[in-house]
């Protein structure tokens, strides 16, 4: 990839792999997690390790009968330290210590989303006022010390600015007004959602997975924020844990037709990846 920056680009590497989607679960990316380290340099590794927020997100996703392992860089450095190992043509399988087994790639698929085509989206073009969020992995937030588990509009939104100002160079484009506009002006209209444990070593980790339709209310200024999010999101994932495989999304921006008063799931969309 030509002209790799930190602050223009999100990228993510689409992995399909030679596992069979029954031998998939939730709890089985930390495994992959683990391999993922030990492809990537030991220093960068360790770094990682005692970073807070992760500059990249990955998980497992089965399509039909193919398994494939995402893997998404939010930065520069990120990309050059972890995609780009994996992306050489000579790397082709990697160990799972955990299962004592080899992994072979099949096929990899490389995507990326500037950050400043995201910016010019939203000064150049007005939002839907509707998004769909499906939770493809466990999902959870940690609140005052304790696990939440519920997609409250608030800590979505929290994590989603958290992460965007990590590694964006704009400086905080998001302040405490602008999360509490955002949550005002968001309402939840629709959600198919179930309550689901995330086992990480020896702790189970309380989570949902399912989807939710939000709808922005007030100024195009709103939806236009909450597109920019979003689109950030289906890189970056949302709450906690997302390295390990957690908080993986697919956020989708529907316009209403003129017959659809109710924000349900009828109605066209446009995905946003």
């Amino acid at each position: 990839m030509e002209n790799m920056t930190a602050e223009n680009q999100l990228v993510k590497l689409i992995l399909t792999i030679n596992m069979k989607p029954e031998e998939c679960n939730y709890n089985k990316t930390s495994s992959f997690h683990g391999a993922l380290m030990e492809i990537i340099d030991e220093d960068y590794a360790e770094f990682l390790h005692e970073q807070g927020l992760k500059p990249y997100s990955q998980h497992l996703q089965v399509e039909g009968d193919k398994v494939t392992w995402h893997i998404n860089a939010l930065s520069a450095e990120a990309y050059r330290k972890i995609i780009e190992p994996v992306l050489d043509k000579n790397f082709i399988e990697f160990r799972l210590e955990h299962d004592d087994r080899t992994i072979r790639i099949l096929d990899k698929k490389l995507q990326s989303c500037s950050l400043n085509e995201l910016f010019q989206d939203f000064y150049a073009n007005d939002a839907a006022n509707i998004f769909r969020i499906v939770f493809l992995t466990p999902t959870a937030f940690k609140k005052d010390g304790k696990y939440s588990f519920y997609p409250e509009i608030y800590n979505i939104y929290q994590s989603l600015m958290r992460r965007f100002d990590e590694v964006s160079d704009r400086g905080n484009m998001f302040s405490q007004n602008t999360l509490e506009q955002l949550t005002e002006s968001t309402e939840v209209v629709g959600y198919s959602l179930r309550s689901v444990k995330f086992s990480l070593e020896k702790v189970r980790i309380p989570a949902f997975v399912g989807s939710i339709t939000l709808k922005i209310h007030g100024a195009q200024t709103m939806c236009n924020f909450a597109r920019l999010l979003f689109e950030f999101g289906n890189y970056s994932g949302i709450g906690i844990k997302t390295a390990i495989g957690m908080g993986s999304v697919n956020i989708t921006e529907r316009r209403r037709t003129d017959n659809d008063r109710t924000g349900s799931e009828t109605g066209s969309r446009r995905p946003i990846t």
